[in-house]
């Protein structure tokens, strides 16, 4: 006969009696604080990864925002453990750990991993989308145009005038024909200020979704249009301040947008892109924010025509963070307007190739933009 003394397993980090097991690393712990016990945090840390990686899958969001809720849903859950006290046997029977919860529960179905949060859970998380925290949990994000760049390739065409390059952390350049192939007339004096004030629309939000705009293109182009006249309502400018002016205005007047742009790193922002990563290929960075602009319309244009045929049924969950991150309809993209923003990028791009120069010269060699004291002058064709 056994012995009825026969000892349990204890917990791998305090005297308790083991109660779970971990299934990374097999170790026994007690209760929710053991198991987030700082010589178990490479497990959890891989838990909540995971989940967060698995999660994002199922949601109809941009990945974008899956990252943001998500994350905070972690965040709420330490948050709470580094504010309560230690837990008693009591608790540790009435709150079950987060992994042991979603144990058998399908981590690609958000609306599963939502229920079995707790009502406080629930709560805790709700309050942190509504005051806006979620843009707290995201690490800093280095804009492309301002990471060291080195040369990946250079290849010389006997049939072009110019080398084809490629630069480190750059997006793709599209590949377009010269403006003196199609376009036999003098170009408009107010070109390099009308795409000067494409580039400051794009760095200000490409810098506002943190590096994350090609996760949900429509979104990021609804803030495009937004913020950059000259593809919403085909204005014109006269000047390089103005270009970059309008952005700062357009943002201020848009409730959703009115702290994405900073004028001071807008400014800088913008300086970079027009100088190249070289004074060899000064019109490198100008080239490559334009195509990826190009981009995103491209993959907007195809996520509009994929909604028109698709109605999406969602959950409580994916309603909820819906409702947070949903936009004004002032700016709303329609397939037209994004046709057209596509020709318009691609005749801007010709103009670069051919004329690349005067992008420098209608700035400045500084662009010394007073972005307070100068007066915005556009005018609507």
């Amino acid at each position: 006969m056994a012995s009825s003394t026969t000892s349990k397993s204890s917990c791998a980090f305090c005297p308790k009696e083991q109660k779970y097991t971990c299934p990374q690393c097999s170790n026994s712990y007690c209760s929710l604080v053991c198991y987030r016990h700082p010589d178990h945090g490479s497990c959890t840390e891989t838990f909540y990864k995971n989940w967060v990686e698995e999660e994002m899958k199922s949601i109809s969001l941009g990945k974008d925002s899956q990252k943001k809720v998500l994350e905070m849903l972690q965040r709420v859950e330490n948050k709470e453990t580094n504010e309560e006290e230690p837990l008693d046997s009591d608790d540790d029977e009435d709150e079950e750990d987060l992994a042991v919860r979603m144990k058998d529960i399908n981590l690609d179905d958000c609306e599963a991993v939502w229920a079995k949060l707790s009502d406080q859970e629930k709560l805790e998380f709700q309050s942190f989308i509504k005051a806006g925290k979620l843009n707290e949990i995201v690490p800093e994000w280095t804009p492309w145009w301002l990471e060291k760049q080195s040369l990946v390739k250079e290849l010389k065409e006997q049939a072009d005038r110019d080398s084809t390059v490629e630069f480190e952390f750059c997006p793709q350049i599209l590949e377009v024909p010269h403006l003196s192939q199609f376009h036999k007339g003098v170009p408009s004096k107010s070109l390099p200020f009308n795409i000067i004030n494409v580039i400051a629309a794009y760095v200000s939000t490409i810098r506002a979704f943190n590096g994350d705009h090609h996760d949900d293109c429509l979104e990021t182009c609804t803030m495009v249009f937004a913020l950059c006249p000259v593809l919403s309502v085909n204005a014109t400018f006269s000047d390089a301040a103005s270009a970059v002016l309008s952005v700062v205005s357009q943002a201020q007047s848009n409730v959703d947008y009115t702290e994405c742009v900073c004028e001071e790193a807008l400014q800088k922002d913008v300086i970079q892109l027009l100088k190249g990563p070289s004074s060899t290929h000064h019109t490198y960075f100008a080239r490559a924010a334009l195509s990826d602009v190009h981009n995103l319309l491209l993959k907007c244009k195809k996520e509009l025509s994929r909604k028109s045929r698709r109605k999406d049924v969602k959950g409580p969950f994916s309603t909820m963070v819906e409702r947070s991150y949903q936009r004004s309809t002032q700016h709303e993209v329609t397939g037209d307007k994004v046709k057209a923003a596509i020709k318009k990028l691609e005749f801007f791009l010709s103009y670069v190739l051919d004329h690349g120069q005067n992008l420098q010269i209608a700035s400045g060699t500084e662009l010394n933009v007073d972005l307070h004291s100068n007066t915005l002058s556009q005018k609507t064709q």
